[in-house]
């Protein structure tokens, strides 16, 4: 039997690790990675960083290591900050961010004993980088992962978003839905990404003026 092991990436200010400790089966036995490259690191030190099997990193969740273009969102309180020009902050924001190409630090850092939970929050680099765990095949050391899929929000279309999910499918996963303002574990066991879902996020979308063909 191998550890448990809960990764949090696109933490913010531990928001979603508050709710895992509070609602997740048997939370106080697994052990927490958590990365965010933006200022909430800052905040996420001053609430989790003494805690023992929690390990934070200044990092963010990429397909290559390194420094990379980084937009900050400084206005948002829960923080929108991205890796992608796409999802329209301000130029002015650029930054830069230090990137860990993540299926590599899961071959390097997991085992296929280990029982591990993904929570993925990364403004839209979700999409480059959950493909780049099924080509790679690290996909498979998960068992579980929650995410938000931003879509048309950071210029995705919807067939590329159906692509994702299927993409996904085939390879045994469902994408958990994760709601950054809403989301409890314990209710949203059984809410997974759809087409039917999906078309209804884009609806939204277009109706607030964002649409990608």
């Amino acid at each position: 039997m191998g550890r448990r092991v809960f990764i949090d990436a696109g933490a913010n200010q531990g928001q979603s690790i508050e709710a895992f400790l509070k609602e997740f089966p048997e939370a106080e036995k697994y052990d927490i990675h958590a990365f965010e490259p933006g200022i909430p690191f800052l905040e996420l030190v001053n609430n989790y960083g003494d805690l023992p099997g929690i390990k934070l990193y200044r990092k963010a969740v990429w397909i290559t290591d390194g420094p990379r273009p980084f937009f900050q969102d400084y206005d948002s309180v829960m923080g929108g900050s991205t890796l992608l020009l796409e999802k329209g902050l301000p130029r002015s924001n650029l930054t830069v961010a230090h990137c860990i190409h993540f299926s590599e630090w899961l071959k390097g850092n997991m085992s296929p004993q280990d029982e591990i939970i993904l929570k993925m929050d990364i403004e839209g680099a979700e999409y480059s980088v959950l493909q780049d765990l099924v080509v790679s095949g690290t996909v498979d050391l998960i068992d579980k992962i929650f995410c938000e899929l931003h879509g048309a929000k950071c210029g995705k279309s919807f067939q590329q978003t159906i692509d994702l999910i299927r993409l996904l499918g085939a390879v045994g996963h469902k994408l958990h839905i994760w709601e950054a303002t809403t989301f409890g574990y314990e209710k949203h066991e059984d809410r997974y990404y759809t087409v039917e879902y999906m078309e209804k996020e884009f609806e939204k979308w277009f109706a607030r003026g964002i649409y990608v063909d």
